[in-house]
């Protein structure tokens, strides 16, 4: 990236679910070794660059042009031979590093968390999270939420991403915000508003 390119936050489940696919990958057939020029089949220069490393090691996947029989080539670039891989293979790959790109608006554990404030236009509330139970803090009278119920809530707003091409600082102004969530430690600490 150049410096003017804002730096990307990439999410480490979806790079690992990308690398399992790509480890699952079979060759449909292989093509003699030393048979044609490897720049006949996209591979001089190669239509993909896949490069993976690890401390001192790196390697990487060369992927070419596709056939008639709905494969591509692959080959390993300081690799003998060539392979041909089903072309459907692609469909596994990122088109753009912003389909790895970590988009929560914001994290939080669950383990940690006890107390929910809520701020619904004027309205306050708060919720306590003791022995595993959530309970209102000030209204007593009102019938207590199922354990279920609050942390559904949780596990969705863990969830919750802002759209690809937008960014949380391009994110229209806040000050008429209608839902305002503050999120609690047991030492008071803030884990995520």
């Amino acid at each position: 990236q150049g410096s003017d390119s804002p730096e990307i936050k990439i999410k480490s489940h979806k790079v690992d679910e990308f690398l399992n696919r790509l480890i699952l990958w079979r060759a449909k057939r292989f093509v003699e070794d030393g048979e044609e020029s490897i720049a006949r089949f996209g591979l001089d220069p190669a239509r993909i660059r896949i490069t993976l490393s690890a401390k001192e090691k790196k390697e990487t996947l060369l992927l070419g042009s596709g056939n008639e029989e709905e494969t591509i080539y692959a080959k390993g670039e300081e690799m003998p031979g060539l392979a041909m891989v089903d072309e459907k293979l692609l469909e596994d790959l990122p088109g753009s590093l912003s389909d790895l790109e970590d988009r929560t608006l914001f994290s939080f554990d669950l383990d940690q968390l006890r107390a929910v404030t809520i701020k619904l236009d004027d309205e306050t509330e708060r919720l306590e999270k003791k022995e595993e139970q959530w309970n209102w803090a000030a209204n007593k009278d009102r019938k207590e939420p199922e354990r279920w119920q609050v942390n559904s809530l949780l596990w969705k707003l863990q969830k919750l991403e802002y759209l690809p091409g937008a960014s949380p600082e391009k994110q229209p102004s806040l000050e008429n915000i209608a839902l305002n969530l503050i999120l609690l430690t047991e030492n008071k600490d803030i884990l995520a508003t």
